[in-house]
């Protein structure tokens, strides 16, 4: 894993416990670019892209990461929550 996988990581982390705006904010580029199976077409805009994962993380209940895989500066988080009565199970693929 690259030093700069591992330091985006750290503080990707820190930015889900503490669900702090600010903390994501300094994590994601200008150009980011987010995809969804709710969305028809990537959504590319840092405010967009900031909005739907602050308004997410907020939304999730007994959220955990259960696996990490990191190929160079590719990630890819497996993670599982609950909305409600409802679990789910899904992934977060990153680029950093």
């Amino acid at each position: 894993m690259s030093n700069e996988a591992r330091d985006f990581l750290n503080r990707w982390y820190a930015f889900v416990e503490k669900q702090d705006p600010a903390l994501l904010d300094a994590l994601v580029a200008e150009d980011a670019m987010i995809s969804s199976p709710a969305f028809y077409t990537p959504k590319q805009s840092k405010p967009y892209v900031t909005a739907i994962l602050n308004a997410v993380i907020q939304g999730f209940e007994d959220f955990i990461y259960t696996k990490e895989w990191v190929d160079g500066n590719e990630i890819i988080l497996e993670f599982e929550t609950r909305i409600g009565d409802k679990k789910l199970k899904g992934i977060d693929r990153i680029t950093v």
